[in-house]
């Protein structure tokens, strides 16, 4: 006689083990239909129109000059190479496509990318950087970690005509890195009939610091009346070389880093440890060999320029400083005259004691900050002695410092005066 306890055991068994299959099967076209994103067609199109940042008319001193030696409003806004990057809403990349200078001449350009019906794409353009730069980035957090890691020095690798300095280690004025970040839509139906378009606006990732005056103001009814200084150099101390700042949680850019850690740069002078970059330095080519005796007129007959990275003192420990370096003596009347050396450091865009600043954007002007994308220029008026190393903040008593800021599209002006 047939069991029927084994029965019912048996077809719960058999039932047990459709389930499992069933469930398998399941598990199995679930992982089937993951998506790989990277490997979706690129059926559409995204074109990306660019513009060049552009110079605001300026006066002819407050300008570099262009290798045809000429005051060329627009040779900084140069654009070498550009890459365009489209990353999906999860941040993993879409396209990164690399183009060259050739590429660029129509002011547009355009890639294959895999559309998003519901989703924004982050677009993030960068200019200006090595061929090459952004090769294996696969997502949105590493394109960005790359690009802070754009160095100061690879804007000295063009030709030196142009360059901000006549020595053989310079900064070009045609290759300074710029960026934008943007959002699109791009659908199925931006073919290469209608592709989806995105205007872009680069800013530079550099500000500009320039110093066009310096003079001397002894007192001659003073301790200083017989004194003369001779300026020999003049250089930026703890520059920031490497691009801090990328973009906030809304993926817009920021104006300066809001965390990180800081590589510093030198001109000259470097503390303990550190060395010098000579590109962030000049050698005075003076006017009636720099030495300026009481009441003078600037040193020397046309501005110098340096190139240098966003940098917030809260976040770095340090405020980024042009620095004066000469040599002064207290009684150039003197048959044996005894100079020392002397440094004169100025704390850009920081507001104190015989310190003007004028222009800017409001919020952005008399904070110690150096903003990407801004005009820093300088003079300077000496009244008495400096400080024997560049390391110190001097406080402005024997310097006055007028400091212009400017946007580079709006210039921040400081006046310093050391007394």
């Amino acid at each position: 006689m047939f069991n029927l306890n084994l029965e019912r055991k048996m077809k719960k068994f058999i039932f047990s083990m459709l389930a499992v299959s069933t469930l398998a099967l399941a598990s199995c076209e679930q992982v089937e239909e993951s998506v790989n994103l990277a490997q979706l067609p690129k059926d559409s199109q995204l074109t990306v129109k660019f513009a060049e940042p552009q110079a605001k008319t300026r006066t002819q001193g407050d300008i570099p000059t262009s290798p045809s030696g000429t005051k060329d409003l627009n040779y900084e806004n140069t654009i070498n190479r550009l890459t365009v990057a489209v990353f999906f809403s999860s941040g993993e990349a879409n396209v990164i496509k690399e183009f060259s200078k050739t590429d660029l001449a129509s002011g547009k350009v355009t890639v294959n990318c895999s559309a998003d019906e519901n989703n924004a794409q982050t677009v993030i353009v960068v200019a200006n950087h090595e061929s090459g730069f952004f090769a294996g980035v696969v997502k949105k957090s590493d394109f960005i970690a790359q690009t802070k890691t754009l160095s100061l020095a690879y804007t000295c690798t063009p030709s030196p005509a142009g360059s901000s300095t006549v020595a053989g280690n310079y900064q070009a004025l045609n290759n300074l890195p710029m960026s934008d970040v943007s959002t699109a839509y791009i659908k199925a139906s931006n073919d290469a009939t209608s592709p989806a378009t995105l205007n872009v606006s680069l800013q530079r990732l550099v500000a500009r610091i320039s110093i066009n005056k310096v003079y001397t103001d002894f007192d001659p009814q003073g301790a200083y009346a017989n004194a003369s200084f001779k300026l020999t150099d003049v250089f930026l101390y703890n520059a920031v070389d490497k691009s801090p700042v990328g973009v906030d949680a809304s993926d817009k850019p920021v104006d300066i880093p809001v965390s990180g850690t800081y590589s510093l740069a030198y001109g000259l002078d470097a503390p303990t440890g550190a060395s010098t970059t000579s590109y962030l330095t000049h050698t005075v080519n003076a006017q009636n060999g720099g030495e300026m005796v009481g009441g003078s007129s600037s040193a020397f007959a046309t501005p110098y320029y340096f190139y240098t990275f966003a940098n917030s003192k809260a976040v770095s420990g340090q405020y980024t400083k042009l620095v004066l370096k000469g040599e002064l003596t207290v009684d150039k009347t003197a048959s044996t005259p005894t100079y020392t050396t002397e440094y004169y450091p100025i704390a850009i865009n920081k507001a104190q004691l015989n310190t003007t600043i004028t222009g800017g954007t409001s919020g952005k002007v008399g904070d110690g900050n150096i903003y990407r994308n801004s005009q820093y220029a300088v003079q300077v008026i000496i009244k008495g002695q400096g400080a024997n190393t560049p390391s110190v903040d001097l406080q402005p008593g024997v310097l006055n410092v007028n400091i212009e800021v400017k946007d580079w599209e709006p210039i921040l002006s400081q006046t310093v005066t050391f007394e």
